[in-house]
């Protein structure tokens, strides 16, 4: 039986419509290079992408409102967050 490490997704900003944040190992805060992220912003758009070096990732083009992260990698339980996107001048 495999047991699935957790993960988390850290420092969850969003800049100049940008959505951007890290993935890291929950047990030893490292990063993880190669995660799936997926990112459903406020207007139902799914954009999927991989994680570098640094765990970092960046999606642009994100619309207000509700929106959904998704992250997963092999070995690990999946992460989720469910951030409120508003965008307007002070963004």
């Amino acid at each position: 039986q495999t047991c699935a490490l957790p993960i988390y997704i850290q420092n969850l900003s969003l800049t100049a419509n940008t959505l951007a944040g890290i993935i890291t190992d929950s047990l030893s805060g490292l990063p993880i290079a190669g995660a799936s992220v997926a990112v459903i912003d406020g207007a139902g758009v799914n954009t999927s992408i991989v994680t570098g070096p640094s765990g970092a990732y960046s999606v642009s083009g994100i619309a207000a409102g509700a929106a959904s992260v998704t992250a997963n990698m092999v070995g690990y339980s999946s992460a989720n967050a469910s951030p409120v996107i508003s965008i307007g001048p002070n963004t």
